[in-house]
């Protein structure tokens, strides 16, 4: 692995803060990367950070530390000129709903399925908001971890009705999108 620097962005909370230091120091005993590589940034939801003119993450969750440990997913949405992915982590139905309320949570073309589309995530209002009838290109991408059951009927059932394209990891591979900021393609591992 050959890294110039490597960023790390997390939430401003001590116990995520010290599992990545600990990765860092296994990293660099190991001599996979120099300890001066990394750089830290503390992050809430409503920063943004923009890389390149074009190219902007805004966080949208989470805005304090919640009791739940998934709760605390950092959810991001990177734009590239029109073209936004959202991804959501863990988050589960009541984040979705705490999300709804945002005025920064924009339509997306592409998402990552919160909580791997498993469980009481991926509520119909939330997915309508992130896919809303003018967004000309959806897709929900579902990652199931090994163990994990495929996703839920209702998360099915949610990007169905907006009519996303639903893309699984277990079936497909890997996913690519390729964007110029105004188009999307996609293309599969397997067919």
């Amino acid at each position: 692995i050959d890294f110039d620097t490597i960023d790390i962005i997390s939430p401003n909370f001590q116990n995520f803060q010290l599992a990545v230091k600990e990765k860092q120091d296994e990293l660099t005993s190991k001599g996979v990367i120099a300890d001066d590589q990394y750089v830290f940034s503390d992050v809430q939801a409503g920063h943004a950070v923009s890389w390149d003119p074009k190219v902007t993450v805004q966080f949208l969750s989470p805005a304090k530390p919640q009791p739940m440990v998934r709760r605390n997913s950092l959810v991001t949405k990177i734009a590239f000129g029109e073209i936004k992915f959202m991804i959501t982590g863990l988050i589960d139905g009541p984040m979705e709903r705490e999300l709804l309320r945002k005025p920064w949570l924009l339509p997306a073309n592409v998402i990552k399925a919160s909580s791997h589309g498993a469980g009481d995530a991926n509520i119909l209002d939330f997915v309508a908001k992130v896919f809303p009838p003018d967004v000309a290109q959806k897709y929900v991408i579902f990652s199931p971890r090994p163990g994990v059951s495929d996703p839920s009927s209702q998360a099915l059932q949610a990007y169905a009705a907006v009519k996303a394209t639903a893309l699984n990891t277990k079936s497909k591979g890997s996913i690519t999108f390729r964007t110029d900021g105004k188009t999307l393609t996609v293309t599969t591992e397997k067919p």
